[in-house]
């Protein structure tokens, strides 16, 4: 329970870091 319930915040913390990485690419390239 434990187990699966930490694999999954790792997963949407991951999924989270993409996204902003993602979007500060965007604006950055954006803006050069």
């Amino acid at each position: 329970m434990y187990y699966t319930k930490g694999m999954f915040e790792l997963v949407l913390q991951a999924a989270w870091v993409l996204i902003v990485v993602k979007n500060l690419a965007l604006l950055i390239s954006l803006v050069i």
